[in-house]
Parts: structure tokens; C-alpha cells; sequence
């Protein structure tokens, strides 16, 4: 409540100067240290004096509103305050939404980067005449049941944690991934047949098949923005709110192995998964197609296990030419956002070429050098910086 109340101090946002912008920044990295240092509390003080400096609300109060998110998704992982961090960070989107921050237009929908291109066709939900053509292939009952027969196969024979590591455990994939496991609650195992990791010998029926009806998912499998995965939730667990990275992509989940209860009234949600504010439930045969940068949480609190066949794939509406550039700006800004966390600002009014070099935004004309690592101060009392090389920046 009184991180919630401190928000009438940003209704008047002090004057928007080169002086105060700078302030904004320095606060925004000393944000970043004070989270680093579990100072969880101190860090959200900070972000929100951070974007009251801003005034304009510009990409630095953008990164202030995007971290204070973040700390508050970290009570929801650890059960710490849950359903006051989420109020709380549905309040922040708000705020965002109301001065135009972010691409954002709904409290729900809050992943770490937003296309905007795709914003106006956002939905978390899609009926069964929205989704793609193959996933009517998919159903058919000839190959649903294949797919399912392989399932039982690897679940059966496949008890090895080599054929079902838990989700999040990471080795499995490279280190992809690697972060999921904060957000289960109880078993999740997964076989990935396309994406980090992928062992599609071990489903060559359905491997076969996603390829020949589902190109979409596989594209983006292998480019690295998704996955195709038998998902497999053990009894009485959850995977906790949370958003997925980005909105470039759709999820498709087909019914393999549900429990009786997931379509029983009379235990509503025992078996289900949440996106945005509508519960749904699995049908064996069948397939959900939903967009996980919604807010989405997921339950399976009975006795039986829940598998589905996972395919992450491309959003429709995105053009297969504009893909890889959309898929390379996720992981620049993702590169920058790290660079920018852990190197000090510098007066944005007096070096900017320096802080655009040491974010890697420029290359050093002669040697082609960028990165902060390239950067050298020659001169403290009137600070003047060179390139690695001796070239002037």
C-alpha cells in the first residue's frame, strides 16, 4: 500500500530538464544495484523517484516502470504477498497504459518486449475459427491419437531423466530456459522434440508431422524464440502467474492426457490454465491456442497427470519476411538492457557518442571496436574518452 500510494507523487512529475533526466538515470542503475543486493524495497523507492525525475516518461522511465515490475513478479515466484504483488503490478500497467509507456493496452498482458506492429491484434484467447489451419490437421483423429501413442510410449519406457528432465533444470537444453523452474510449484517434465535441446528421434511421428503441417512452430524453434515439447504437470501442481518473454509468438497446447475432473463442472479448475482473467480446460484430442505474454497461470491440483503437446509458433499476423528482425530485436534490447544495469550512465547531454559505443549502439570507425571494454578515459578533470585503438570518439 504504500509503494501503491507513493504514486500521487508522479500526478506532478518535476520538470522535465537535461538535469533531471540524468538524475533519472543515475537512479534507475542505482535501482539496479539495490535489487542486486536483495535491497528489494530501497530498489522500488528508487525507480519510483527514478520516474518522477522523468516527467515525459522516456525510455528511462519506460525501464524504471519494466524493473519495478520485475521485483514485484518476485514476490509472486517466492508466494510472498502473491495476490498484493499482482494487484500491485497490474496497478503499474495501468499507469503505464495511461501515458503511453510501453506499447502497452491491457493490465494483463506485460511481457518484457512488446512488438508493437502486433499490439493492435493482441488477444489472449483464440477460438477455434481464429487459429491456424494445422491445427485442425492436428485433431484429426488419425494423427492426434499417433501422437498420443508416442507419448505413452516415451512415458512409459522413458523414465531416464535423460527423456524427461524437469522443466527450468536446464541442462538438458544449453542453459535455455534455464529460469522456468522459478515459476513451478510441484512436477513439470518436458521431452523437447524442436527448440534448444530438441530429440525429435524420439517422436518421429511427431516430429514428422509438425514439420509437414506446422512450420510455423519449427521456424521459430529453430531460430531460438520457442520450443515443441511433450509437457507433462504431475498431481497437485501449479505453474504461478507469470508472462512470457514476448508477443512474436502464439502457444498451442493439444489434449493428450487430461483428467476426468478438467471437464467436470462440479470441480471447476481443479485441472486448468488461466490467461488473462478467463479459466480454461483441456480436451484429450483437442487443441487451446493462447498468447502467453498475457498474464497465465496454470493448475493441475488432482491425483492424475496432465501432458499436452506444447508448439510455440509465429504470431499470424507478423510477415515471415519481418521474423528474424523482429526475433534479433528481442535479443538486442535484451543486450542492451544488460549492458545498461551494469555499466554507470554518463551525462546523456555531454556523452552521448560514449554511452551509444560502450551500449554497443556504434562501432569504432577504424578498428570496428564497441562495447564499454573499448572505451578509454584520457582525461579526469575534463573528462575526454578515446577508443581502444587511440581514435578519438
Amino acid at each position: 500500500d504504500d509503494i501503491i500510494s507513493t504514486f500521487s507523487l508522479l500526478k506532478e512529475p518535476v520538470q522535465n530538464t537535461s538535469e533531471s533526466n540524468n538524475v533519472a538515470r543515475l537512479l534507475l542503475f542505482l535501482a539496479g544495484c539495490q535489487l542486486d543486493a536483495q535491497q528489494i524495497y530501497e530498489a522500488r523507492r528508487s525507480l519510483i523517484r527514478c520516474m518522477r525525475c522523468c516527467g515525459d516518461y522516456n525510455s528511462t522511465a519506460q525501464l524504471a516502470i519494466q524493473e519495478l515490475l520485475c521485483s514485484y513478479d518476485e514476490d509472486i515466484f517466492t508466494e510472498n504477498n502473491c495476490e498484493d504483488s499482482l494487484k500491485i503490478c497490474r496497478k503499474v500497467v495501468e499507469f503505464a497504459i495511461d501515458r503511453g509507456c510501453l506499447n502497452w493496452t491491457d493490465k494483463y498482458q506485460r511481457p518484457g518486449y512488446m512488438c508493437a506492429e502486433l499490439q493492435p491484434h493482441g488477444k489472449p484467447h483464440y477460438s477455434n475459427d481464429e487459429r491456424p489451419e494445422w491445427c485442425n490437421l492436428l485433431e484429426k483423429e488419425e494423427n492426434w491419437k499417433r501422437i498420443r501413442d508416442e507419448f505413452y510410449r516415451l512415458a512409459k519406457g522413458g523414465s531416464s531423466t535423460n527423456h524427461w528432465p524437469a522443466v527450468g533444470s536446464g541442462d538438458h537444453r544449453g542453459g535455455a530456459g534455464q529460469h522456468d523452474h522459478k515459476v513451478v510449484d510441484g512436477q513439470w517434465k518436458e521431452v523437447v522434440l524442436f527448440g534448444s535441446g530438441a530429440r525429435p528421434d524420439l517422436a518421429p511421428f511427431t516430429s514428422n508431422l509438425i514439420r509437414r503441417y506446422a512450420p510455423e512452430a519449427t521456424s521459430l524453434a529453430n531460430q531460438g524464440g520457442g520450443e515443441v515439447i511433450f509437457s507433462v504437470l504431475g498431481p497437485n501442481t501449479r505453474i504461478r502467474t507469470h508472462c512470457g518473454s514476448t508477443n512474436l509468438r502464439l502457444t498451442a497446447h493439444l489434449g493428450l492426457s487430461i483428467p476426468s475432473c478438467a471437464t467436470d463442472r462440479t470441480e471447476k479448475n481443479q485441472c486448468a490454465i488461466r490467461v488473462a482473467d478467463k479459466w480454461h480446460s483441456w480436451e484429450e484430442g483437442k487443441i487451446l491456442v493462447f498468447d502467453d505474454s498475457f498474464e497465465h497461470e496454470v493448475r493441475n491440483l488432482t491425483s492424475q497427470h496432465r501432458a499436452v503437446l506444447l508448439l510455440r509458433f509465429w504470431h499470424p499476423r507478423l510477415k515471415s519476411s519481418a521474423r528474424a528482425t523482429a526475433l534479433d530485436n528481442v535479443v538486442d534490447a535484451k543486450k542492451i538492457d544488460t549492458l545498461r544495469r551494469y555499466n554507470p550512465p554518463l551525462p546523456s547531454d555531454c556523452f552521448k557518442n560514449v554511452e551509444e559505443r560502450g551500449l554497443e549502439q556504434s562501432k569504432c570507425s577504424v578498428c570496428w571496436n564497441s562495447g564499454y571494454s573499448s572505451l578509454r578515459l584520457i582525461c579526469i578533470d575534463d573528462p575526454a574518452f578515446i577508443c581502444s585503438c587511440g581514435h578519438p570518439i
